[in-house]
């Protein structure tokens, strides 16, 4: 394949963007956001890379959560408009912040059927705001599952006293038998029991710097014993469950590599998602806790796919 040229604007956006990058990536970031244009350029023909070919290849390569530095690049103007803090400026937007998307998928893997009258769902909210957009998200999906039978309990990590993971490994000697699932005692054991209990689970927390919050993250490392055919065992099998993100920005699609991978980590926990809820442009401390519910629509969605979870464990 021969090379395509950069234009001098090419160049320059192009090593710009790689400025913002820790310089132990750089040149390889840069070589990806390099043949990813140049791949790209070559198949439709054309003899010169743009600024713009160099902004769609690292917005396409890069981790989604760039995605406010592209727009500030791409549209100085919107980005400043879209960036003002505080009521005023929430109210000034042209457009609403709040957007709530909801992807449903039922055609996993398949989940176990327990056929209860009364499935028994359980919420785990990493969310240290109660009232606030994971929280109202959550109970949004309660709400629908109850509409449908179920029974539904949320448990707040904030609230929980849960020590980290400290890699002892005894979970994972062969044979291992821990009966309270944890070497580590503390307010998981409780929750590791209430996992096995559930019929479905649900999984909600707020993006912070670009990652889960902090109590989902020592909840999940804690989570690593499932990883032992003890624990696997009094599981029960694989259960369908629901994702639950929001974060500030107002793209819908900035953290999606975020979300991508937390799906995967459930699948790994045999945890089926059938269903992912995205809040984007909750900027709770700029406007207010639990902004999320001025995207009624959206709102509603998420109502559904709780009756949803219950329909599919009853079913």
């Amino acid at each position: 394949m021969k090379p395509v040229k950069f234009s001098e604007e090419a160049e320059e956006v192009l090593e710009t963007i790689i400025a913002v990058t820790p310089s132990i990536v750089r040149a390889t970031w840069k070589e990806r956001i390099s043949t990813h244009a140049q791949s790209k350029a070559a198949l439709e023909g054309r003899k010169a890379i743009s600024r713009d070919d160099i902004l769609k290849s690292a917005k396409e390569v890069m981790p989604s959560g760039f995605g406010p530095l592209f727009l500030k690049m791409m549209s100085p103007e919107k980005f400043k408009e879209l960036s003002k803090s505080g009521v005023e400026g929430y109210r000034a937007a042209a457009r609403r912040w709040v957007k709530i998307n909801v992807k449903v998928n039922t055609a996993g893997k398949k989940t176990i059927t327990r056929r209860s009258e009364k499935p028994y769902i359980l919420s785990i909210c990493g969310s240290p705001r109660k009232g606030g957009n994971t929280d109202l998200l959550v109970k949004k999906i309660n709400e629908g599952a109850e509409l449908a039978g179920a029974r539904c309990e949320t448990i707040y990590l904030h609230n929980k006293k849960i020590g980290y993971c400290i890699g002892c490994r005894k979970c994972r000697e062969e044979g291992s038998r821990i009966e309270d699932f944890c070497v580590i005692k503390d307010d998981m054991t409780e929750i590791y029991k209430k996992l096995c209990e559930a019929d479905g689970i649900v999984i909600g927390y707020p993006i912070y710097t670009a990652r889960e919050s902090a109590q989902t993250a020592t909840f999940w490392d804690r989570l690593d014993c499932w990883s032992n055919a003890y624990n696997r065992e009094r599981f029960g099998g694989r259960k369908p469950g629901i994702l639950v993100m929001s974060w500030a920005w107002f793209e819908p699609d900035t953290y999606m590599d975020q979300m991508e991978g937390m799906l995967m980590l459930m699948s790994l926990r045999n945890i089926e998602p059938v269903a992912a809820v995205t809040a984007s442009g909750c900027r709770g401390t700029a406007h207010g806790r639990g902004v999320v519910v001025q995207d009624e629509k959206g709102m509603n969605k998420v109502f559904n796919v709780g009756k949803k979870l219950a329909q599919i464990i009853k079913s």
